[in-house]
């Protein structure tokens, strides 16, 4: 298992405590101010307290950092979501457009199918009437007779 931070931490506190330690117990001078709060706190025996309370202070500068990254991930993650929701919306709203524009044309199309076979029918009613007139107009053509010697547009009737 790989040592963590808290614990190069608590090594480092316990290297200057021992560190310290030594140079008092070896009546070398104190050199600075800390040194000497040093000094007092391990007589007092609070040096394995400061070294916990130095790891506590880390703990809870990494439970810190760990919070601002969670709260940069969900602003993001909610930034996304929200983009994907536009997006969405946006798509929807195309998709209807075209929907309308799309039934609209047909709509269009169907009512000039109903006017195109209504145009029909009537051509095809008025094509069936010539034809009964066609045939009444062959037949009366048949009783009528060229007489020689008559101009053609002055047939008359003959009757069997």
């Amino acid at each position: 298992m790989e040592p963590t931070q808290g614990d190069a931490l608590s090594r480092a506190s316990s290297v200057r405590v021992d560190e310290h330690r030594r140079r008092s117990s070896s009546g070398e001078p104190v050199r600075s101010a800390a040194d000497a709060a040093l000094t007092m706190l391990d007589e007092a025996g609070l040096g394995q307290p400061i070294m916990e309370m130095e790891h506590q202070k880390q703990h809870a500068e990494q439970n810190e950092t760990i919070e601002r990254l969670q709260t940069e991930f969900y602003e993001r993650t909610g930034a996304l979501k929200a983009q994907h929701q536009e997006a969405l919306r946006e798509r929807d709203e195309k998709l209807e457009r075209w929907k309308k524009v799309h039934q609209k044309t047909l709509n269009q199309l169907r009512h000039e199918n109903v006017e195109l076979r209504k145009s029909l029918k009537d051509r095809g009613t008025k094509i069936e009437k010539l034809g009964r007139l066609a045939k009444v107009a062959k037949k009366v053509l048949k009783e009528f007779t060229i007489v020689d010697g008559m101009e053609e547009g002055s047939a008359i009737l003959v009757e069997e």
